[in-house]
Protein backbone atom coordinates (compact mmCIF):
# COMPACT_ATOMS: atom_id res chain seq x y z
CA UNK A 1 0.00 0.00 0.00
CA UNK A 2 1.18 3.39 -0.81
CA UNK A 3 2.13 5.92 1.99
CA UNK A 4 1.64 9.59 1.38
CA UNK A 5 2.24 13.41 3.21
CA UNK A 6 -0.75 14.70 4.17
CA UNK A 7 -1.66 18.34 5.48
CA UNK A 8 -1.33 17.90 8.87
CA UNK A 9 2.59 17.36 8.70
CA UNK A 10 2.35 13.73 8.87
CA UNK A 11 2.65 9.71 6.75
CA UNK A 12 -0.42 8.24 6.25
CA UNK A 13 -1.98 5.16 3.86
CA UNK A 14 -3.14 5.64 1.25
CA UNK A 15 -6.92 4.91 3.02
CA UNK A 16 -6.08 7.32 5.31
CA UNK A 17 -4.30 5.21 8.51
CA UNK A 18 -1.74 6.43 10.30
CA UNK A 19 1.68 5.57 8.95
CA UNK A 20 4.49 6.44 11.73
CA UNK A 21 7.73 5.51 9.72
CA UNK A 22 10.60 4.21 12.25
CA UNK A 23 14.06 3.23 10.85
CA UNK A 24 15.69 5.25 8.57
CA UNK A 25 18.81 2.96 8.76
CA UNK A 26 21.18 3.54 5.13
CA UNK A 27 20.29 0.70 3.20
CA UNK A 28 23.30 0.69 0.54
CA UNK A 29 25.28 -1.32 3.17
CA UNK A 30 24.56 -4.89 4.72
CA UNK A 31 26.20 -5.56 7.88
CA UNK A 32 26.43 -8.73 7.37
CA UNK A 33 27.23 -10.46 10.65
CA UNK A 34 23.80 -8.90 12.17
CA UNK A 35 22.34 -10.31 9.29
CA UNK A 36 23.74 -13.76 9.68
CA UNK A 37 24.98 -13.60 6.10
CA UNK A 38 28.35 -14.83 5.27
CA UNK A 39 29.24 -13.50 1.53
CA UNK A 40 32.14 -14.68 -0.14
CA UNK A 41 35.67 -12.52 0.56
CA UNK A 42 35.80 -11.28 -3.75
CA UNK A 43 32.49 -9.27 -2.74
CA UNK A 44 33.25 -7.91 0.20
CA UNK A 45 36.52 -6.66 -1.48
CA UNK A 46 34.98 -4.88 -4.25
CA UNK A 47 32.73 -3.14 -1.87
CA UNK A 48 33.94 -1.22 1.27
CA UNK A 49 34.63 -3.99 3.87
CA UNK A 50 36.63 -2.13 5.99
CA UNK A 51 33.85 0.55 6.66
CA UNK A 52 34.09 1.62 10.68
CA UNK A 53 35.89 -1.92 11.05
CA UNK A 54 32.50 -4.09 10.02
CA UNK A 55 32.22 -6.29 6.83
CA UNK A 56 30.11 -4.82 4.58
CA UNK A 57 28.58 -6.22 1.28
CA UNK A 58 27.08 -3.58 -0.76
CA UNK A 59 23.20 -3.82 -1.80
CA UNK A 60 24.12 -4.03 -5.64
CA UNK A 61 26.46 -6.75 -4.64
CA UNK A 62 24.13 -8.92 -2.96
CA UNK A 63 21.25 -11.60 -4.02
CA UNK A 64 18.06 -11.20 -3.69
CA UNK A 65 18.15 -13.43 -0.87
CA UNK A 66 20.80 -11.49 1.06
CA UNK A 67 18.73 -8.23 0.47
CA UNK A 68 15.35 -9.80 1.70
CA UNK A 69 17.56 -11.09 4.87
CA UNK A 70 18.98 -7.84 5.21
CA UNK A 71 15.65 -6.15 5.20
CA UNK A 72 14.35 -9.14 7.45
CA UNK A 73 16.69 -8.10 10.29
CA UNK A 74 15.84 -4.47 9.73
CA UNK A 75 12.23 -5.36 10.11
CA UNK A 76 13.20 -7.80 13.72
CA UNK A 77 14.62 -4.97 14.90
CA UNK A 78 11.24 -2.67 14.42
CA UNK A 79 12.15 -0.96 11.96
CA UNK A 80 9.50 0.17 8.74
CA UNK A 81 11.95 2.40 6.78
CA UNK A 82 15.02 2.57 5.43
CA UNK A 83 17.10 5.53 3.85
CA UNK A 84 18.65 4.68 0.58
CA UNK A 85 21.48 7.11 -1.53
CA UNK A 86 21.31 6.79 -5.21
CA UNK A 87 25.00 5.14 -5.85
CA UNK A 88 26.59 1.94 -6.33
CA UNK A 89 29.96 0.40 -5.10
CA UNK A 90 31.97 3.00 -3.08
CA UNK A 91 35.32 1.77 -4.73
CA UNK A 92 37.22 2.50 -6.38
CA UNK A 93 34.77 5.48 -7.23
CA UNK A 94 30.83 5.86 -6.28
CA UNK A 95 28.79 4.10 -9.12
CA UNK A 96 26.08 6.92 -9.62
CA UNK A 97 22.94 6.87 -10.24
CA UNK A 98 23.01 10.08 -12.32
CA UNK A 99 25.28 9.78 -15.72
CA UNK A 100 24.83 12.65 -17.08
CA UNK A 101 21.02 13.57 -17.18
CA UNK A 102 20.29 10.02 -17.78
CA UNK A 103 19.73 7.19 -14.79
CA UNK A 104 22.30 4.48 -14.87
CA UNK A 105 19.89 1.71 -15.68
CA UNK A 106 22.01 -1.29 -14.89
CA UNK A 107 22.67 0.58 -11.37
CA UNK A 108 18.47 0.89 -11.44
CA UNK A 109 17.84 -2.20 -11.92
CA UNK A 110 19.41 -3.13 -8.88
CA UNK A 111 17.76 -0.43 -7.37
CA UNK A 112 14.55 -1.21 -8.65
CA UNK A 113 14.72 -4.84 -7.25
CA UNK A 114 15.79 -3.56 -3.95
CA UNK A 115 12.77 -1.61 -3.37
CA UNK A 116 10.64 -4.75 -4.70
CA UNK A 117 12.17 -6.76 -2.14
CA UNK A 118 11.46 -4.03 0.52
CA UNK A 119 7.83 -3.75 -0.45
CA UNK A 120 7.35 -7.33 -0.30
CA UNK A 121 9.07 -7.55 3.51
CA UNK A 122 6.61 -4.47 4.60
CA UNK A 123 9.66 -1.69 4.56
CA UNK A 124 9.15 1.77 2.75
CA UNK A 125 12.77 3.64 1.49
CA UNK A 126 13.66 7.38 1.73
CA UNK A 127 15.05 8.40 -1.01
CA UNK A 128 18.31 10.82 -1.90
CA UNK A 129 17.54 11.63 -5.69
CA UNK A 130 20.74 13.13 -6.26
CA UNK A 131 24.57 12.97 -6.44
CA UNK A 132 26.88 14.34 -3.77
CA UNK A 133 28.24 17.06 -5.99
CA UNK A 134 31.75 15.68 -5.50
CA UNK A 135 30.71 12.41 -6.26
CA UNK A 136 29.12 13.09 -9.38
CA UNK A 137 30.46 13.17 -13.05
CA UNK A 138 29.73 17.20 -13.28
CA UNK A 139 32.65 17.50 -10.27
CA UNK A 140 34.58 13.80 -10.72
CA UNK A 141 36.60 13.18 -13.67
CA UNK A 142 36.83 9.39 -12.39
CA UNK A 143 33.17 8.95 -12.22
CA UNK A 144 32.49 10.46 -15.87
CA UNK A 145 35.39 8.16 -17.23
CA UNK A 146 35.17 5.07 -15.14
CA UNK A 147 30.99 4.92 -14.38
CA UNK A 148 29.57 6.76 -17.19
CA UNK A 149 30.83 6.79 -20.51
CA UNK A 150 31.57 3.19 -20.74
CA UNK A 151 27.19 3.25 -20.67
CA UNK A 152 26.83 4.92 -23.58
CA UNK A 153 27.58 3.55 -27.46
CA UNK A 154 29.38 6.81 -29.54
CA UNK A 155 25.88 6.72 -31.56
CA UNK A 156 24.24 7.63 -27.84
CA UNK A 157 26.32 10.35 -27.42
CA UNK A 158 26.03 11.99 -31.06
CA UNK A 159 22.23 12.29 -30.56
CA UNK A 160 22.62 14.21 -26.96
CA UNK A 161 21.85 17.49 -26.33
CA UNK A 162 24.43 20.00 -26.15
CA UNK A 163 23.84 20.27 -22.59
CA UNK A 164 24.37 16.52 -21.91
CA UNK A 165 26.95 16.08 -24.31
CA UNK A 166 29.37 18.75 -22.63
CA UNK A 167 29.34 17.18 -19.72
CA UNK A 168 30.06 13.71 -21.01
CA UNK A 169 33.06 15.12 -22.92
CA UNK A 170 36.40 14.33 -21.01
CA UNK A 171 37.91 17.65 -22.31
CA UNK A 172 35.37 19.38 -20.48
CA UNK A 173 36.71 21.06 -17.23
CA UNK A 174 34.39 19.72 -14.42
CA UNK A 175 32.79 21.87 -12.36
CA UNK A 176 34.05 23.43 -9.21
CA UNK A 177 32.65 24.60 -5.94
CA UNK A 178 32.09 27.93 -7.46
CA UNK A 179 30.45 27.07 -10.56
CA UNK A 180 28.33 23.80 -9.96
CA UNK A 181 25.36 25.12 -8.30
CA UNK A 182 25.11 28.01 -11.18
CA UNK A 183 25.91 26.15 -14.03
CA UNK A 184 22.43 25.88 -16.08
CA UNK A 185 23.60 23.13 -18.15
CA UNK A 186 24.37 20.96 -14.37
CA UNK A 187 20.56 22.11 -13.43
CA UNK A 188 19.45 21.10 -16.99
CA UNK A 189 20.54 17.56 -16.66
CA UNK A 190 19.82 17.01 -13.37
CA UNK A 191 16.18 17.48 -14.74
CA UNK A 192 16.48 14.84 -17.19
CA UNK A 193 17.70 12.63 -14.61
CA UNK A 194 14.53 13.39 -12.34
CA UNK A 195 12.40 13.64 -15.19
CA UNK A 196 13.67 9.90 -16.39
CA UNK A 197 13.68 8.46 -12.64
CA UNK A 198 10.02 9.60 -11.94
CA UNK A 199 8.91 7.80 -14.35
CA UNK A 200 11.00 4.70 -13.58
CA UNK A 201 10.39 4.82 -9.64
CA UNK A 202 7.65 8.19 -8.65
CA UNK A 203 5.05 5.50 -8.31
CA UNK A 204 6.52 2.41 -6.75
CA UNK A 205 4.51 1.24 -3.63
CA UNK A 206 7.84 1.08 -1.23
CA UNK A 207 8.96 4.87 -1.66
CA UNK A 208 7.90 6.85 0.82
CA UNK A 209 10.16 10.46 0.24
CA UNK A 210 12.85 12.29 -1.47
CA UNK A 211 15.57 13.61 -0.31
CA UNK A 212 18.35 16.53 -2.07
CA UNK A 213 21.22 14.91 -1.66
CA UNK A 214 22.99 13.58 1.21
CA UNK A 215 23.77 16.58 3.88
CA UNK A 216 23.90 19.63 1.64
CA UNK A 217 26.50 21.98 1.93
CA UNK A 218 28.50 19.61 3.75
CA UNK A 219 30.64 17.80 1.33
CA UNK A 220 32.61 20.88 0.25
CA UNK A 221 32.36 23.30 3.31
CA UNK A 222 32.26 26.19 0.72
CA UNK A 223 30.10 29.29 2.03
CA UNK A 224 31.29 31.63 -0.65
CA UNK A 225 28.33 29.48 -2.58
CA UNK A 226 25.58 29.42 0.40
CA UNK A 227 23.07 31.52 -1.19
CA UNK A 228 23.88 29.68 -4.52
CA UNK A 229 23.38 26.60 -3.37
CA UNK A 230 20.16 27.40 -2.03
CA UNK A 231 18.54 28.76 -4.76
CA UNK A 232 19.79 25.46 -6.50
CA UNK A 233 18.17 23.39 -4.16
CA UNK A 234 14.61 25.16 -4.32
CA UNK A 235 15.17 24.19 -8.40
CA UNK A 236 15.53 20.46 -7.38
CA UNK A 237 13.14 20.73 -4.79
CA UNK A 238 10.75 22.45 -7.72
CA UNK A 239 11.74 19.38 -10.00
CA UNK A 240 11.01 16.09 -7.24
CA UNK A 241 7.51 17.58 -6.73
CA UNK A 242 7.01 18.12 -10.50
CA UNK A 243 8.07 14.38 -11.46
CA UNK A 244 7.98 12.92 -7.85
CA UNK A 245 3.92 14.29 -7.35
CA UNK A 246 2.68 13.41 -3.58
CA UNK A 247 6.10 12.46 -2.53
CA UNK A 248 6.92 14.94 0.10
CA UNK A 249 10.83 16.48 -0.56
CA UNK A 250 13.51 17.31 1.66
CA UNK A 251 16.99 18.17 2.61
CA UNK A 252 19.22 17.07 5.45
CA UNK A 253 22.34 18.77 7.06
CA UNK A 254 25.19 16.88 8.42
CA UNK A 255 25.18 15.49 12.54
CA UNK A 256 25.61 18.59 14.13
CA UNK A 257 22.08 18.93 14.53
CA UNK A 258 21.46 22.73 14.99
CA UNK A 259 25.25 23.18 15.54
CA UNK A 260 25.19 22.90 11.66
CA UNK A 261 24.38 25.53 9.17
CA UNK A 262 20.78 27.27 9.79
CA UNK A 263 18.08 24.59 8.43
CA UNK A 264 14.90 27.67 9.06
CA UNK A 265 16.86 29.93 6.73
CA UNK A 266 16.63 26.86 4.00
CA UNK A 267 13.15 26.28 4.60
CA UNK A 268 12.45 29.78 4.45
CA UNK A 269 13.43 30.03 1.04
CA UNK A 270 13.14 26.18 -0.20
CA UNK A 271 9.29 24.52 -0.13
CA UNK A 272 10.17 21.22 1.20
CA UNK A 273 7.81 19.40 3.37
CA UNK A 274 10.00 18.93 6.18
CA UNK A 275 13.52 19.10 7.51
CA UNK A 276 15.87 16.17 8.43
CA UNK A 277 18.60 17.15 10.84
CA UNK A 278 21.59 14.65 11.49
CA UNK A 279 22.87 14.72 14.96
CA UNK A 280 26.00 12.47 16.34
CA UNK A 281 26.96 12.53 19.94
CA UNK A 282 29.48 14.24 20.54
CA UNK A 283 29.25 16.66 16.89
CA UNK A 284 26.06 18.03 18.30
CA UNK A 285 27.47 19.77 21.32
CA UNK A 286 27.78 18.74 24.43
CA UNK A 287 26.79 19.89 28.47
CA UNK A 288 27.35 19.92 31.30
CA UNK A 289 23.73 19.09 32.45
CA UNK A 290 22.17 17.59 29.10
CA UNK A 291 22.61 13.96 27.89
CA UNK A 292 22.39 13.03 24.36
CA UNK A 293 18.53 12.12 24.37
CA UNK A 294 17.68 15.48 26.26
CA UNK A 295 19.86 17.22 23.14
CA UNK A 296 17.95 15.55 20.76
CA UNK A 297 14.51 16.83 22.08
CA UNK A 298 15.90 20.76 22.08
CA UNK A 299 16.82 20.09 18.61
CA UNK A 300 13.55 18.83 17.32
CA UNK A 301 11.69 21.31 19.04
CA UNK A 302 13.83 23.75 17.78
CA UNK A 303 12.83 23.48 14.26
CA UNK A 304 9.32 22.09 14.55
CA UNK A 305 7.50 24.59 15.60
CA UNK A 306 8.34 26.22 12.20
CA UNK A 307 8.10 23.05 9.93
CA UNK A 308 7.91 19.41 10.38
CA UNK A 309 10.85 17.77 11.67
CA UNK A 310 11.94 14.11 10.82
CA UNK A 311 15.47 12.93 11.84
CA UNK A 312 17.01 11.59 8.96
CA UNK A 313 20.18 10.36 10.58
CA UNK A 314 20.97 9.57 14.39
CA UNK A 315 23.32 7.56 16.62
CA UNK A 316 24.04 7.46 20.00
CA UNK A 317 27.37 6.67 20.30
CA UNK A 318 29.25 3.20 21.35
CA UNK A 319 29.18 1.86 24.89
CA UNK A 320 30.90 -0.79 26.49
CA UNK A 321 27.22 -2.54 27.17
CA UNK A 322 24.27 -2.26 24.93
CA UNK A 323 21.76 -0.72 27.83
CA UNK A 324 22.71 2.84 27.27
CA UNK A 325 22.10 2.79 23.59
CA UNK A 326 19.12 1.11 24.25
CA UNK A 327 17.72 3.94 26.09
CA UNK A 328 18.85 6.28 24.18
CA UNK A 329 16.69 5.10 21.52
CA UNK A 330 14.13 4.28 23.44
CA UNK A 331 14.28 8.06 24.56
CA UNK A 332 14.35 9.31 20.82
CA UNK A 333 11.49 7.83 19.58
CA UNK A 334 9.31 8.72 21.71
CA UNK A 335 10.86 12.28 21.58
CA UNK A 336 10.03 12.25 18.36
CA UNK A 337 6.30 11.53 17.76
CA UNK A 338 5.89 13.31 21.67
CA UNK A 339 7.27 16.59 19.70
CA UNK A 340 4.89 16.12 17.38
CA UNK A 341 7.31 15.12 14.54
CA UNK A 342 6.10 12.80 11.79
CA UNK A 343 8.70 9.93 12.75
CA UNK A 344 12.30 9.01 13.21
CA UNK A 345 15.36 8.05 11.60
CA UNK A 346 18.55 6.68 12.62
CA UNK A 347 22.28 5.58 10.99
CA UNK A 348 22.64 2.33 13.43
CA UNK A 349 21.46 -0.82 11.88
CA UNK A 350 19.76 -1.42 15.62
CA UNK A 351 16.08 -0.87 16.41
CA UNK A 352 16.44 -2.67 20.13
CA UNK A 353 13.03 -3.37 19.65
CA UNK A 354 12.18 0.46 21.12
CA UNK A 355 9.81 1.57 17.92
CA UNK A 356 6.71 -1.14 18.39
CA UNK A 357 4.46 0.21 21.03
CA UNK A 358 5.44 3.85 20.06
CA UNK A 359 4.28 3.23 16.87
CA UNK A 360 1.14 1.17 18.13
CA UNK A 361 -0.17 3.98 20.70
CA UNK A 362 0.50 6.56 17.69
CA UNK A 363 -1.49 4.66 15.81
CA UNK A 364 -4.40 4.10 18.05
CA UNK A 365 -4.75 8.06 18.61
CA UNK A 366 -4.94 8.26 14.86
CA UNK A 367 -1.55 10.49 15.00
CA UNK A 368 -1.44 11.10 11.21
CA UNK A 369 -5.11 13.15 11.99
CA UNK A 370 -4.04 14.69 15.56
CA UNK A 371 -4.96 17.72 16.38
CA UNK A 372 -2.36 18.97 19.30
CA UNK A 373 -2.74 21.31 21.90
CA UNK A 374 -0.43 24.35 22.10
CA UNK A 375 2.44 23.25 24.33
CA UNK A 376 2.34 25.12 28.06
CA UNK A 377 5.26 26.96 27.68
CA UNK A 378 7.16 29.37 24.80
CA UNK A 379 10.48 30.20 24.96
CA UNK A 380 12.10 32.80 23.05
CA UNK A 381 15.33 31.99 21.25
CA UNK A 382 15.96 34.97 18.94
CA UNK A 383 18.64 35.88 20.55
CA UNK A 384 20.51 32.32 20.71
CA UNK A 385 18.92 32.24 16.92
CA UNK A 386 20.54 35.46 15.73
CA UNK A 387 24.53 34.51 17.49
CA UNK A 388 23.97 30.75 15.31
CA UNK A 389 22.69 32.95 11.89
CA UNK A 390 25.46 35.44 12.44
CA UNK A 391 28.00 32.50 12.34
CA UNK A 392 27.42 32.24 8.66
CA UNK A 393 28.32 35.40 7.93
CA UNK A 394 30.94 36.29 10.71
CA UNK A 395 32.94 32.81 11.22
CA UNK A 396 36.07 32.93 13.86
CA UNK A 397 38.78 32.41 13.09
CA UNK A 398 39.95 30.11 15.91
CA UNK A 399 38.64 26.82 16.73
CA UNK A 400 36.64 26.41 20.04
CA UNK A 401 37.33 22.53 20.48
CA UNK A 402 40.30 20.83 22.02
CA UNK A 403 42.88 19.51 20.10
CA UNK A 404 41.90 15.75 20.73
CA UNK A 405 38.44 16.93 18.92
CA UNK A 406 37.91 16.80 15.20
CA UNK A 407 36.59 19.53 13.97
CA UNK A 408 35.56 20.27 10.37
CA UNK A 409 36.63 23.43 9.59
CA UNK A 410 40.02 22.87 11.00
CA UNK A 411 41.59 21.23 8.10
CA UNK A 412 39.45 23.74 5.52
CA UNK A 413 38.20 27.08 5.56
CA UNK A 414 39.86 27.59 8.72
CA UNK A 415 36.71 29.45 9.21
CA UNK A 416 34.75 28.10 12.18
CA UNK A 417 30.99 28.07 12.78
CA UNK A 418 30.01 24.37 13.86
CA UNK A 419 32.41 24.20 16.53
CA UNK A 420 31.92 27.49 18.04
CA UNK A 421 28.07 26.64 17.99
CA UNK A 422 28.96 23.63 19.71
CA UNK A 423 31.01 25.12 21.96
CA UNK A 424 28.72 28.32 23.08
CA UNK A 425 26.58 29.33 26.10
CA UNK A 426 23.72 29.71 23.74
CA UNK A 427 23.56 26.39 22.68
CA UNK A 428 24.18 24.94 26.20
CA UNK A 429 21.25 27.11 27.72
CA UNK A 430 19.30 25.19 24.72
CA UNK A 431 19.96 21.92 26.08
CA UNK A 432 19.53 22.76 29.64
CA UNK A 433 16.40 24.27 29.54
CA UNK A 434 15.77 20.54 27.85
CA UNK A 435 16.70 19.44 30.35
CA UNK A 436 14.68 21.51 32.66
CA UNK A 437 11.59 21.02 30.67
CA UNK A 438 11.85 16.91 30.96
CA UNK A 439 12.23 16.83 34.58
CA UNK A 440 9.60 19.22 35.48
CA UNK A 441 7.30 17.68 32.85
CA UNK A 442 6.58 20.89 30.59
CA UNK A 443 5.47 21.21 27.58
CA UNK A 444 7.69 23.45 25.52
CA UNK A 445 8.54 24.98 22.10
CA UNK A 446 11.01 27.29 20.71
CA UNK A 447 10.53 30.46 19.04
CA UNK A 448 12.90 32.63 17.18
CA UNK A 449 9.99 34.96 16.46
CA UNK A 450 8.28 36.18 19.87
CA UNK A 451 5.62 38.83 18.52
CA UNK A 452 3.80 35.30 17.36
CA UNK A 453 3.02 34.54 20.43
CA UNK A 454 1.06 36.55 23.42
CA UNK A 455 3.53 35.29 25.78
CA UNK A 456 7.08 33.75 25.52
CA UNK A 457 10.06 32.99 28.33
CA UNK A 458 13.44 33.69 28.28
CA UNK A 459 15.58 30.80 28.52
CA UNK A 460 17.95 32.24 31.40
CA UNK A 461 14.91 33.19 33.32
CA UNK A 462 12.81 30.05 33.57
CA UNK A 463 12.98 28.27 36.75
CA UNK A 464 11.54 26.07 39.66
CA UNK A 465 9.93 29.42 41.27
CA UNK A 466 8.03 29.90 37.99
CA UNK A 467 6.28 26.64 38.19
CA UNK A 468 2.93 27.77 39.68
CA UNK A 469 2.18 29.87 36.79
CA UNK A 470 2.61 27.47 34.54
CA UNK A 471 -0.41 24.55 34.23
CA UNK A 472 1.12 21.39 33.56
CA UNK A 473 -1.74 18.39 33.12
CA UNK A 474 1.32 15.87 34.37
CA UNK A 475 4.29 16.58 36.78
CA UNK A 476 6.56 14.50 37.64
CA UNK A 477 6.73 14.07 41.45
CA UNK A 478 10.58 11.99 42.07
CA UNK A 479 13.68 14.24 40.44
CA UNK A 480 14.73 10.46 38.92
CA UNK A 481 11.73 10.43 36.66
CA UNK A 482 11.33 12.91 33.80
CA UNK A 483 8.12 13.46 31.77
CA UNK A 484 7.51 14.29 27.72
CA UNK A 485 3.69 14.89 26.99
CA UNK A 486 1.37 15.20 24.09
CA UNK A 487 -1.80 16.42 24.49
CA UNK A 488 -4.95 17.18 21.97
CA UNK A 489 -6.44 20.63 21.34
CA UNK A 490 -9.79 19.51 23.07
CA UNK A 491 -7.89 17.24 25.75
CA UNK A 492 -9.62 14.23 25.32
CA UNK A 493 -6.12 12.43 24.70
CA UNK A 494 -2.43 12.74 26.31
CA UNK A 495 0.55 10.05 25.89
CA UNK A 496 3.11 10.54 28.25
CA UNK A 497 6.48 9.07 28.56
CA UNK A 498 7.80 8.69 32.27
CA UNK A 499 11.81 8.48 31.40
CA UNK A 500 13.08 6.96 34.64
CA UNK A 501 16.79 6.91 34.63
CA UNK A 502 20.00 8.49 36.16
CA UNK A 503 23.02 10.01 33.76
CA UNK A 504 25.06 7.62 32.79
CA UNK A 505 28.11 10.68 32.02
CA UNK A 506 28.18 14.21 30.86
CA UNK A 507 30.48 13.89 27.85
CA UNK A 508 30.78 12.99 24.91
CA UNK A 509 29.07 9.53 25.56
CA UNK A 510 26.59 11.37 27.84
CA UNK A 511 23.56 8.32 28.23
CA UNK A 512 21.46 7.28 31.04
CA UNK A 513 21.20 3.73 33.08
CA UNK A 514 18.79 2.73 35.11
CA UNK A 515 18.29 3.80 38.68
CA UNK A 516 17.72 1.78 41.72
CA UNK A 517 13.74 0.92 41.82
CA UNK A 518 12.28 3.86 43.51
CA UNK A 519 8.40 5.10 43.84
CA UNK A 520 7.41 7.01 40.71
CA UNK A 521 4.20 8.72 40.44
CA UNK A 522 2.62 11.49 38.27
CA UNK A 523 0.36 14.50 39.47
CA UNK A 524 -2.40 14.47 37.14
CA UNK A 525 -4.66 17.70 36.50
CA UNK A 526 -6.46 17.13 33.33
CA UNK A 527 -9.54 19.20 31.94
CA UNK A 528 -11.62 16.99 30.10
CA UNK A 529 -12.80 14.72 32.90
CA UNK A 530 -14.30 13.88 35.27
CA UNK A 531 -12.27 10.45 34.46
CA UNK A 532 -9.95 9.18 31.95
CA UNK A 533 -9.32 5.55 30.68
CA UNK A 534 -6.06 5.15 31.23
CA UNK A 535 -3.80 2.52 29.09
CA UNK A 536 -0.42 2.29 31.17
CA UNK A 537 2.86 0.29 29.22
CA UNK A 538 5.32 -0.91 30.62
CA UNK A 539 8.07 -0.43 28.31
CA UNK A 540 10.64 -2.59 29.94
CA UNK A 541 8.63 -5.45 30.86
CA UNK A 542 6.81 -4.76 27.14
CA UNK A 543 2.91 -5.44 29.00
CA UNK A 544 0.11 -3.40 29.21
CA UNK A 545 -2.79 -2.58 31.90
CA UNK A 546 -5.50 -0.51 31.53
CA UNK A 547 -7.35 1.10 34.17
CA UNK A 548 -9.86 4.20 34.84
CA UNK A 549 -8.43 7.24 36.68
CA UNK A 550 -9.91 10.41 37.94
CA UNK A 551 -9.15 13.50 35.61
CA UNK A 552 -7.07 15.22 38.79
CA UNK A 553 -5.35 13.21 41.27
CA UNK A 554 -2.12 10.56 41.37
CA UNK A 555 -0.77 7.67 39.39
CA UNK A 556 1.14 5.45 41.37
CA UNK A 557 3.56 3.11 39.22
CA UNK A 558 5.20 1.87 42.38
CA UNK A 559 8.68 1.03 43.35
CA UNK A 560 10.34 0.43 40.41
CA UNK A 561 13.72 1.25 37.79
CA UNK A 562 11.30 0.76 34.59
CA UNK A 563 10.17 3.44 31.76
CA UNK A 564 6.36 3.77 30.71
CA UNK A 565 3.82 5.44 28.53
CA UNK A 566 0.74 6.48 29.81
CA UNK A 567 -2.17 6.91 26.99
CA UNK A 568 -5.37 8.94 28.76
CA UNK A 569 -8.74 9.14 26.79
CA UNK A 570 -11.55 10.77 27.97
CA UNK A 571 -14.16 8.55 29.15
Amino acid sequence: MHVRWNAHGKFEYENGQTFVPYGGVYANFIETAKAGIIPDRERLERGNADWYGRGILEFNEATDDENRQWLRYLREEGMNFTRMFCRGQMQPCQDPLDIGGAVNRPLFEKVRRFFDIAHEEGLYVHFVACQEPRQSIYMNDDVLRQRALPLYTADQLNALPPHRLRWLDPATPRATDDNYFTDPDVLACHRDYLAELGKLLGNHPALMSVEIYNESQWGSFHWDVHDQEIAWSKQIVDALHEFFPGRPATMSIAGFGIAAHDMLLWRERVPMEFLSPHAYQLLAGTSARADFAMMTDAILNFTQTECPTFMGEWDPGSYPTEEPARLLTRDAAWFSVLSNCPGFGMWMARGYGEFEIPRKVMEAIDFAHFNPKAPELTVDVSKEYDFFHSLEKNPSETCHLPEDVWCPHRESDRKHRYCVKMQSHELQDIYNFARFALIRGVSYRFTRNPRKYSGTWCLQHIGTHHLEKIRRPLVPTERCAQLKYLSAADDSVHVAYVRNGVPFAFNHQAGRCKPLPHRVTIDTDLDGGPNYELEIWNLDTRTSEKKTVPAKGRIDLGVTADDYALVFRKG
